[in-house]
């Protein structure tokens, strides 16, 4: 690293960005949603997404290429479609209200859709991703399931293998080996809830994991998951595999 770089915690970041943009006009909860998406950005090692945009952005506020105080209006709700007028909006605000409306669309309809009208540049389009999936194992209000279980990782034999947890009330109750014994009470803090592992993939990305592939499944659980947190290191990549999962 050379004298002219500096290295600053993702929270201090995002508090910077946040300044800059309410100094710019733009109001606290667009600001703080550009600003997360952003940094959201630069912590997944997607620079070209993240807080160099920044000048950019600001001297197309100031020539009225994005809105800082922008109008944005849904034109249309109807069955699974909606349209949305961003208004020139900041592009991550915009994409995020539009990825909530496709998921109200979906609620209600088992798919959803939205088109974005008067759009400016949308950002890291894998934060919505995510903000897909949460919405989609949270509509189906699972507290109660069975799921078969194994983390992949450079871990004990008894770790990495598979285990059949229940899950009751939204909390871990039993973990056990497929036609075997209970796992032992100290080792059942290795094991989460679907919510859990969903907070498991987001601390990945707040660690600034240099490479996070993840596969969900239609519930929208995230199903085959592979992190590698540091290409330097050879014994750092953790991961996860729900072979089966059952909602009671």
């Amino acid at each position: 690293m050379s004298a002219d770089e500096h290295i600053v915690s993702a929270a201090v970041l995002k508090s910077f960005v946040l300044e800059i943009f309410r100094s710019s006009g733009v109001a606290d909860d667009h600001a703080e949603t550009w600003a997360d998406i952003l940094v959201w950005a630069n912590t997944r090692g997607m620079d070209s997404h993240g807080v160099l945009r920044i000048p950019r952005y600001i001297a197309y506020m100031k020539n009225g290429n994005i809105h800082a105080q922008p109008n944005i209006t849904v034109e249309k709700r109807a069955g699974a479609i909606a349209i949305l007028d961003s208004d020139w909006a900041p592009g991550p605000v915009a994409m995020s209200m539009a990825m909530d409306e496709a998921i109200g669309r979906a609620q209600e309809c088992h798919v959803g859709w939205c088109i974005v009208r008067n759009i400016t540049h949308g950002g890291a389009v894998g934060y919505y991703a995510l903000q897909a999936a949460r919405a989609r194992w949270a509509a189906f209000g699972a507290v109660d399931y069975d799921m078969r279980f194994r983390w992949r990782c450079l871990c004990s034999a008894e770790l990495i293998s598979p285990i059949d947890l229940q899950v009751r009330a939204s909390q871990l109750a039993s973990a056990v080996y497929p036609g075997g014994p209970s796992a032992p009470a100290s080792q059942l803090a290795e094991y989460m809830t679907v919510p859990g592992l969903f907070d498991f993939i987001q601390d990945a990305i707040d660690r600034s994991a240099v490479a996070i592939n993840v596969t969900y499944e239609s519930s929208g659980y995230p199903q085959n998951v592979s992190i590698d947190y540091d290409l330097r290191l050879a014994d750092d990549q953790r991961g996860f595999e729900i072979q089966s999962l059952d909602m009671l």
